[in-house]
């Protein structure tokens, strides 16, 4: 009876999270990090995509291999795992929430070491009280301003990063009369490309007068190191971030694609007001009331009130997670 209440469940569920099929191999696959699973699950969600996509599937007798029947013979929390020693390096450990800092202690983290970069002084420039900054209220608008600062940025030869949310985001942008505007150099930098591609555009990202479009997993660990004169020269590499980030550290992580070990760089945020009032439940008009210096700090407040409700809802899974782990054992 459990496992007709999971089919019954997932069998909505299916496009919940987007999916990847790799038709010559009849596979379907998930986006982790910056590249596509094959090997990951979601149960009977992905079972039934395999239905979704029959007519697709070269070979008919995959789906006899796909439709199982899954039994679950138990389920660990990793957050009961008590490792005997924990060491990590991060480059945003000092955009740890108070929440963060109080599971780390937990676990007896106690002890943080913060080294300077070995590259001295950053030349990173982000305009928190001027241009770094764009809202905007229509969708139209929103595209037309990402243009408008790819085009000036380009126009100087620099070489310019835009993060989009998600490729759905991503795909928006293309699909608008505003992205037929931008000069013949630009490439897309999406999960699904294979290996060979993505190193091409990443290694091509940081010349003159390239233009990157990329998803936002790609803000994160992602080198697109500069060794281009005339690039420097013009104030290095230019990120445009299109999203409010839900975690400072991600925001911190996509800011560090330019003025990498000791370059030029800077970096805006171009803003849809919309996607502040779905994802952050910020009312409209309400950004109008702060004045321009603030309008970063506020940004930040805004974000900090959605992670604590985020963190709330965490604990409440973990509570739920210990109980299943307890069962297990």
């Amino acid at each position: 009876d459990n496992e007709i209440s999971l089919m019954l469940d997932q069998v909505s569920k299916v496009d919940d999270v987007p999916y990847y099929l790799d038709p010559d191999q009849d596979r379907i696959g998930y986006k982790v990090m910056d590249s596509i699973s094959y090997e990951a699950t979601y149960g009977y969600a992905t079972v039934f995509t395999y239905l979704k996509e029959h007519d697709k599937l070269t070979n008919k007798g995959t789906l006899s291999k796909v439709l199982a029947m899954p039994i679950s013979c138990g389920q660990f929390s990793y957050a009961n795992i008590s490792p005997y020693r924990i060491l990590g390096v991060s480059g945003t450990l000092q955009a740890l929430s108070e929440y963060e800092r109080s599971i780390l202690l937990k676990y007896g983290l106690d002890r943080f070491i913060y080294v300077p970069s070995v590259y001295g002084a950053s030349n990173f420039n982000f305009d928190k009280s001027g241009d770094g900054i764009y809202f905007e209220n229509s969708k139209s608008d929103f595209f037309h301003r990402i243009s408008a600062e790819i085009i000036a940025s380009s126009k100087k030869k620099r070489a310019v990063i835009v993060f989009f949310q998600d490729r759905a985001k991503l795909n928006e942008f293309v699909a608008s009369p505003t992205y037929r505007q931008l000069s013949r150099h630009k490439k897309l930098l999406t999960e699904d490309m294979n290996t060979t591609d993505k190193g091409y555009v990443i290694n091509k990202a940081a010349t003159a007068g390239q233009i990157t479009l990329s998803t936002a997993v790609f803000g994160r660990g992602t080198d697109f190191f500069c060794k281009d004169d005339v690039v420097q020269a013009n104030g290095g590499v230019h990120v445009i971030q299109t999203f409010l980030s839900e975690q400072l550290s991600e925001e911190i992580q996509i800011q560090g694609r330019t003025s990498r070990q000791g370059k030029k760089g800077s970096y805006q945020l171009v803003l849809l007001e919309s996607d502040l009032e779905s994802d952050f439940r910020v009312r409209p008009g309400e950004k109008d009331k702060v004045p321009k210096k603030d309008l970063y700090n506020w940004l930040c407040s805004v974000r900090m009130q959605t992670r604590k409700k985020h963190c709330k809802v965490v604990e409440e899974n973990l509570s739920g997670a210990a109980e299943k782990d307890k069962a297990t054992h």
